[in-house]
Formats: C-alpha cells, sequence, structure tokens
C-alpha cells in the first residue's frame, strides 16, 4: 500500500474548535477537513523540528483531532468522485513530498 506508513488527522468540527461539530469521520473527509502526516512530518511539525508521535498525539487530543491510519481512510476515501480522489492523492503526494 502506497500510504501505509500515514496518519490522517480528521478533524472533529467544522472552522476548528468553534464551529459545528461533524456527525461522523466520513462528513468530515467528505468536507475537505483532513491532513496527512508522516513521520518526516510530524517531525518537523513540533518541537523545532524535533517532534515525535508522542507530540503528536499531544496536539490531536487537545484539539479534538481524530487520527486515523490509512488502512481505515481509505475505504472512505473510495466512497468519493473519481475526481475527488484524484484530487485528494495529489494533496497528499504535495503535503508529504512524494514521488
Amino acid at each position: 500500500m502506497q500510504y501505509e506508513n500515514v496518519l490522517f488527522a480528521v478533524n472533529s468540527h467544522t472552522h476548528g474548535l468553534s464551529g459545528r461539530k461533524y456527525k461522523n469521520a466520513k462528513e468530515a473527509i467528505f468536507d475537505d477537513s483532513w491532513q496527512p502526516w508522516d513521520d518526516a512530518r510530524i517531525k518537523r511539525a513540533f518541537k523545532l523540528g524535533n517532534g515525535t508521535m508522542t507530540d503528536f498525539k499531544r496536539f490531536c487530543r487537545n484539539n479534538k483531532i481524530l487520527v486515523l491510519p490509512s488502512d481505515k481512510f481509505m475505504p472512505i476515501l473510495t466512497q468519493t468522485s473519481a475526481s475527488y480522489q484524484n484530487l485528494a492523492h495529489a494533496f497528499i503526494k504535495e503535503i508529504l513530498h512524494l514521488q
């Protein structure tokens, strides 16, 4: 699988914690309220380039963000249109600097 080491952070509310709560992860994914994360991105994002998985999990817990592994996220993504799937895959590759 191409994204086996990727985690997907799915927001629980529209517009951050101040917005309306999503009914479920599927609704949030369909609303483009998710981001891909891998080890390199986590390391860059926290503690001035020395972030750990613990930092990422703490960030998600504090911001009420659901973390889905790729094997849970991709089946939901496949329920969207083909054009959206293409855009999503391009977004993932761009954010994570994948080939």
